[in-house]
């Protein structure tokens, strides 16, 4: 893994294709994002994937998820179609041929790095402890310093945020306040203090100071 470590994308799927074949499950998929981001959006597909397109064009919104950010294990969701946190999206998997799920969020020195799915395409399945244990011990030791180490560096440029967050980013960075910044874009001083944690988890820093000291960095080269 450590010839891709400038790809993050290709440090996920070669973490996502493993994990599939570890576990015999049909297809994998994953992406990477925050906990702040509004959807969960498979941008890598492994295995059964007669139709990618489709797959890729799968959103789950981020507050059905949400367990996936507050637990350390893989939750395992046996029978999507009837679970009662994915039941509104049972059209969707039906879509898309998964039957049953296990998931994680990917995480590292408390930054979200991203998600990752393994399904079951032909009838519905268990996912056993065994199972379950070897996707996190692996996420945990492997996928995830790789996945981090990858992110900071490619984080050499400001692709890492969305346009909402380079521009509120920089006008922090000038020096605005919260407020100050919420009546500029027009929009809630929460989604702006959302915006900034969701960059500083991006681009690894620990705080303001720090956010501000990468943006100055990193402005300067485009």
């Amino acid at each position: 893994m450590l010839w891709m470590i400038d790809d993050p994308a290709a440090v996920l799927r070669l973490g996502v294709d493993y994990l599939a074949e570890e576990t015999s499950s049909a297809r994998g998929d994953g992406a990477l994002m925050t906990r702040a981001d509004p959807a969960y959006m498979p941008q890598i597909v492994v295995g059964d994937c007669e139709d990618e397109a489709t797959i890729r064009s799968t959103r789950l919104e981020t507050s059905s998820i949400g367990c996936l950010w507050e637990n350390r294990e893989p939750q395992c969701f046996d029978r999507v179609r009837n679970n009662r946190r994915l039941s509104r999206f049972g059209s969707t998997f039906d879509r898309i041929g998964s039957t049953s799920m296990m998931a994680t969020s990917i995480r590292s020195d408390d930054i979200d790095l991203g998600v990752l799915c393994l399904n079951e395409t032909d009838g519905q399945r268990s996912y056993q402890r065994h199972e379950r244990r070897v996707v996190r011990e692996f996420v945990e030791l492997d996928l995830a310093p790789i996945l981090i180490t990858s992110v900071r560096r490619t984080s050499t440029d400001l692709s890492l945020l969305s346009d909402a967050e380079r521009r509120v980013v920089e006008l922090f960075s000038m020096g605005a306040s919260h407020m100050e910044i919420a009546l500029i874009l027009d929009r809630s001083p929460r989604t702006i203090e959302n915006q900034l944690r969701s960059a500083r988890r991006k681009v690894g820093a620990r705080n303001g100071i720090d956010l501000v000291r990468w943006w100055t960095e990193h402005a300067a080269l485009v």
